[in-house]
């Protein structure tokens, strides 16, 4: 499970911008859509797998449904170092502008995670870039900055 930064959306005033479940409200599109994140704890990253569907409920308002996992735990259960094979990805984003195709030794390892916990959604996001994340705008571990990029226009 990944637990939402915040328990209520209105009392955040910058929540980060690349999460699915932002991505999908603000974009017009059909389907699902999975994502591979790294968000930091303290200095540690985590990688993260959602997928995102928005509907629409019986009055006809939108909303998004999203749910994820956090893959370390089992990263590390296979054998692996989950720290270190996030820090990479996380460097490979950070290196990118805040996303990247995730790398070819990387992508090996997830996907032998992604088929022994058998959720095709975790397939799917890393066919696609992976992005940084983060709990909130003030802290974007992107260079230079999400909002630091909004600022200067």
């Amino acid at each position: 499970m990944i637990r939402l930064p915040w328990d209520n959306m209105s009392t955040v005033e910058d929540p980060c911008q690349h999460w699915s479940v932002f991505r999908k409200i603000s974009e017009p599109s059909t389907g699902t859509s999975a994502q591979i994140s790294i968000l930091n704890l303290g200095d540690v990253p985590r990688i993260y797998a959602c997928e995102s569907i928005k509907v629409q409920d019986l009055a006809g308002n939108s909303h998004v449904l999203c749910s994820g996992i956090d893959l370390n735990p089992a990263i590390d259960a296979q054998g692996k170092d989950a720290l270190s094979i996030a820090a990479d990805l996380r460097e490979a984003c950070v290196t990118k502008g805040g996303s990247s195709q995730i790398p070819r030794s990387i992508k090996k390892d997830l996907m032998s995670v992604a088929k022994i916990l058998n959720i095709n959604w975790v397939e799917r996001g890393i066919d696609n870039d992976a992005r940084l994340i983060c709990s909130r705008g003030a802290v974007c571990p992107r260079k230079p900055s999400c909002y630091q990029q909004c600022e200067a226009r």
